[in-house]
């Protein structure tokens, strides 16, 4: 079984190793293996591959002194699955409210108006040198 091995925190790269492994397994089984006493050797190479904190987590969550089982280890990565894709998508949520702040903050620029013709602080329509202009003057 050729399996990645996880170097951070990631529920779809998880997700991804647990799905194969049990895909792999599958196949074993429509290939007519007998794979009900393999158990200890999938959870220790799926334990192997697993991320540091992942690693940490599972070992704080094994409370007794027996083994888990291959199920309790298929479980305890879907629920790690979850609570990563909840932290990813809260972290996500988080940016774009941010992002959004910022898109929407106002600014103001201050613009005096200014006559071309008389360079004057007064809008064109307002200048009496500009209003006493010819049509085709007005228009360059």
């Amino acid at each position: 079984m050729k399996l990645p091995c996880l170097t951070s925190e990631n529920s779809s790269k998880l997700r991804h190793l647990v799905d194969t492994t049990k895909c792999n397994l599958e196949v074993s089984k429509a290939m007519k293996q007998i794979t009900e006493s393999w158990d200890m050797i999938i959870i220790h190479t799926l334990v192997q591959r697993l991320d540091i904190k992942t690693k940490k987590e599972e070992l704080l969550h094994i409370s007794n002194k027996e083994l888990p089982t291959l199920q309790q280890l298929y479980t305890f990565l879907e629920h790690r699955c979850n609570s990563l894709e909840s932290i990813t998508s809260k972290s996500k949520t988080n940016e774009q409210r941010q992002y959004m702040c910022r898109k929407i903050s106002p600014s103001y620029v201050s613009v005096k108006p200014m006559c071309e013709v008389c360079k004057d602080s007064l809008a064109v329509s307002q200048c009496d040198k500009f209003k006493h202009l010819s049509s085709e003057e007005k228009y360059q």
